[in-house]
Parts: C-alpha cells; sequence; structure tokens
C-alpha cells in the first residue's frame, strides 16, 4: 500500500524521513489518509 496524502497534503515527492515528520508534526484531531494498494 501507499499513502497519497496526509490531511490534504500530497506526498508525491517526498522522501520517506520528510513523510514521518510530517506524521509526527500531527500532534492531536482527525488525521485524513489517501491510500492505494499496488496489485
Amino acid at each position: 500500500d501507499e499513502i497519497l496524502s496526509l490531511n490534504g497534503k500530497q506526498l508525491r515527492g517526498y522522501t520517506h524521513q520528510e513523510v514521518i515528520e510530517l506524521f509526527k508534526a500531527v500532534r492531536e484531531g482527525i488525521v485524513e489518509l489517501e491510500i492505494t494498494r499496488r496489485h
């Protein structure tokens, strides 16, 4: 599976580490993910 966006922010072009930092920045509240399944 691949995460496409986090709270509406498209993640294409971000490194794995950059995405981890974005997740860490979300301290509380609802988290919206857009995910695709690779076949």
